[in-house]
């Protein structure tokens, strides 16, 4: 009987630590929003409670709903305690019932937040490897542009974006296709000449254009 009422005090810590976690307001401690108010539900049917708690769950908002699995939760644990010594059997249903409220409370606050933040870092990651891509690609071209020797001279930003775009797409391609280790910015990257999305989803198109090359040589020297 004892181990059934250290699993409540263990469930309501947990749910305690879950609800820190979730989207919910922190402006109300866990104790005053979820186990104070339970005393307005003295002398109910309990199943209503919990029916009446969680309502329509498809309608409610993210927030609605971690606190609705987690006020469940909560009233669940209470009974398994305020019954466990007269009626353990009936004590043990509605502690695992509660476990389950917890799992579901947790799935709603913890998972999503988590994914969220893989999410975040997964952007963050590909923005990063993206900007040093376009480092090592604009000291190429302007290596390209202090060494040309072509037969047409380069004359301004506009000029040398035009004659170089060909050669230094060329570059970026060739260092995405060639990557091989997991350092280099361009390893394991899709080709960027195809595009994933909209109208022209798997056509090809240049990862650099002429725009950029112009921003790339606007403060550069050219021959007048």
């Amino acid at each position: 009987m004892q181990k059934i009422a250290d699993k409540c005090v263990e469930l309501i810590e947990a749910l305690k630590q879950t609800y820190q976690e979730s989207s919910i307001p922190q402006d109300i401690p866990f104790r005053a929003r979820f186990l104070d108010s339970l005393k307005q539900y003295i002398g109910r049917d309990h199943w209503e409670v919990a029916e009446e708690l969680y309502g329509d769950m498809p309608s409610k908002s993210q927030t609605e709903k971690e606190t609705a699995h987690i006020a469940v939760a909560c009233l669940l644990a209470d009974m398994a305690f305020n019954i466990h010594k007269k009626n353990p059997d009936k004590a043990l249903d509605y502690l695992c019932r509660a476990y389950l409220a917890a799992g579901w409370a947790i799935n709603s606050t913890v998972e999503p937040r988590v994914l969220k933040r893989e999410r975040t870092n997964s952007s963050r990651n590909a923005a990063n490897a993206r900007h040093q891509q376009g480092k090592i690609v604009r000291q190429y071209a302007e290596q390209l542009v202090r060494t040309w020797a072509g037969d047409t001279p380069l004359t301004n930003p506009s000029n040398a974006a035009r004659s170089l775009k060909k050669a230094v797409n060329d570059y970026a391609i060739e260092r995405f296709r060639n990557a091989t280790d997991p350092s280099d910015p361009f390893y394991n990257k899709s080709d960027p000449r195809v595009l994933a999305t909209g109208e022209d989803k798997g056509k090809a198109k240049d990862p650099y254009s002429e725009r950029t090359l112009r921003g790339w040589f606007k403060g550069l020297d050219f021959e007048q």
